[in-house]
């Protein structure tokens, strides 16, 4: 009997040939498409914690205070005193400025850093 080679669905993917199965896209990626030999990342600043996401829009942004430095992130991390991100879909936290301070986890102002 012969086998037929079937695409992966979209969501799924197989990174070689001759695999008899697709494997779902872990947290933090996604594939649009059927077929897909690998699975896109969602960019710095996002993150999806979706198994098998079928599309980017399961990538959301961080929220204020909090970051993705990288891609393929399944949630964010909260920017560490004496950081602050000011909007969503920080890919970085930013710096108090010289002579300030904050001790505050996941700041999401300015405002937190105080002579």
């Amino acid at each position: 009997s012969s086998t037929t080679c079937v695409p992966c669905a979209a969501g799924w993917y197989s990174a070689i040939g001759a695999n008899s199965s697709c494997l779902e896209c872990p947290p933090g990626t996604y594939a649009g498409s059927t077929g897909a030999s690998a699975c896109d990342e969602c960019g710095p600043g996002t993150y999806s914690d979706a198994v098998g996401a079928n599309s980017s829009t399961t990538c959301v942004p961080c929220a204020a205070g909090w970051y993705s430095a990288i891609g393929a992130n399944s949630s964010c991390l909260e920017c560490p005193p004496g950081t602050y991100a000011g909007s969503t879909g920080a890919s970085a936290c930013d710096e108090c400025g010289p002579g300030t301070y904050s001790d505050a986890v996941g700041a999401n102002s300015s405002t937190t850093c105080v002579p």
